[in-house]
């Protein structure tokens, strides 16, 4: 297996999954990647083998290797795959590209405590980004017991391994000393600000909106916990006979959600959609509603509804409250009951809408540049290289 000779400082990015698989940890992994490119890093992605996938590619300047996995719980919890002389070439490939340091994006996932350890035998630092800020459930309490089980011991091995911790938002972080893996350190997620389409009504036309209607968007991975229920039961309450709901979208809830719907013409499901299309469903929108009640670490969706100029009406998961921390920018909901209030007071209410939208886009414009934070996540990666090298000098006097 060919790499690519050794140039610059090289990060080594560790994932449960990459693409082609989206969501929003996926995405913040390719964007912080390809802007870390941009600033003049090498950076390499380590992560599941999806069925059909090459072992290692290229993508936008990102060397990828996967692992071939056991794909368990759906597919949500990729482990690599034992005696596999496949897998044993891997990790050869991934020490031959010889790392600087290696990034570890959660604590749920087997191959993510396997890099930590690869980290070691390469005697390179590791460092913890936390995505979420609470368990993960698994649908009744005997699964969410071994799920619980199962998350503090992979925390524990991996938290004794790395030697700094961040978390995608304060919450994120703050979660980590659940694990006790005290931090206050954040590593923001961000967009790509300079490549943001404008706002526009063209979408409205592609997926037959009316252009004075009010759209109401929604776009994540459908798990019923992402809330997507709770805005379709509002929206058939409460919305106008010529407002619109868009779902952008796929997952394993979809069959539930889409019954849910009952086939009300003004909702529409768009399935999976790529991310040019969610960008222009949230320039074309008025409100997004996340209601989501999944342990979030800091929504992407959120935030690249904001960049949009969208009013968002959401729960205040993971960094969301940290993001909209103002009524003047959006509106944070706690309960069904109060989503239904929020949502009802933007669908009667189009300079609110717009106001709102305006203020998020600029809050989101001026915190959450990509290059801005990558720019700071090399600094910090960087400064963790030196200081154990400093430290190993120090220790061979």
């Amino acid at each position: 297996m060919m790499t690519s000779p050794k140039k610059g400082f090289r990060i080594c990015m560790a994932a449960g999954h990459f693409l082609p698989q989206i969501g929003g940890v996926e995405r913040y992994i390719y964007n912080l990647s390809a802007a870390l490119v941009e600033q003049g890093a090498d950076v390499a992605v380590v992560a599941a083998q999806p069925k059909g996938e090459a072992l290692h590619e290229t993508i936008d300047g990102i060397e990828v290797f996967r692992l071939p996995s056991l794909l368990l719980a759906g597919g949500r919890l990729p482990m690599p795959a034992p005696v596999s002389g496949a897998l044993q070439k891997q990790y050869a490939a991934i020490r031959a590209w010889q790392p600087d340091i290696m990034v570890v994006h959660t604590h749920l996932f087997a191959s993510n405590l396997a890099m930590t350890k690869l980290a070691g035998e390469l005697g390179i630092p590791c460092m913890l980004i936390n995505h979420g800020s609470g368990y993960v459930a698994g649908g009744n309490p005997v699964v969410d017991a071994g799920l619980k089980f199962y998350e503090r011991y992979l925390a524990a091995q991996i938290g004794r391994r790395v030697v700094a911790a961040c978390g995608v938002s304060r919450s994120a972080a703050h979660w980590l000393s659940e694990f006790g893996i005290e931090t206050s350190e954040v590593m923001a997620n961000g967009v790509n600000v300079a490549a943001l389409p404008e706002r526009s009504a063209a979408f409205r036309e592609k997926i037959g909106v009316a252009p004075d209607s009010c759209l109401v968007a929604y776009a994540a991975r459908l798990l019923i916990e992402k809330g997507a229920d709770t805005l379709i039961t509002a929206f058939r309450k409460l919305a106008p006979p010529d407002a619109a709901l868009v779902i952008a979208g796929d997952g394993p809830a979809m069959a539930q959600l889409k019954a849910l719907a009952g086939g009300d013409a003004r909702i529409r499901f768009l399935g999976a959609c790529a991310h040019p299309d969610v960008l222009a469903l949230f320039g074309a929108a008025d409100i997004m509603a996340y209601p989501s009640r999944y342990p979030e670490g800091q929504p992407t969706t959120v935030l690249e509804a904001g960049a949009m100029g969208c009013a968002v009406i959401a729960t205040p998961r993971g960094g969301t409250a940290e993001l909209i921390d103002t009524p003047e920018v959006g509106l944070i909901v706690q309960d069904a009951a109060e989503f239904e209030t929020a949502l009802a007071r933007l669908l009667a209410d189009a300079d609110l809408r717009q106001s709102m939208g305006r203020k998020l886009r600029d809050k989101v414009h001026n915190e959450h540049d990509w290059r801005v934070i990558a720019r700071r996540a090399l600094e910090r990666l960087q400064e963790l290289r030196a200081g154990q090298k400093d430290q190993i000098r120090e220790e061979t006097r």
